[in-house]
């Protein structure tokens, strides 16, 4: 039993691990994009 709830564990993992690398650079630009707006509306000179 212990064997098939690990296996499950690393299945999860993973499936995790797949998901988090697909969205990996939809992340990213969502990051540049709300730094970019910080920096914006920063001090204007």
């Amino acid at each position: 039993m212990a064997a098939a709830a690990a296996l499950a564990r690393d299945l999860a993992l993973a499936r995790d691990l797949a998901l988090a690398k697909d969205l990996a650079p939809a992340r990213n630009f969502l990051i540049a994009l709300i730094i970019s707006q910080f920096l914006a509306i920063g001090p204007q000179e």
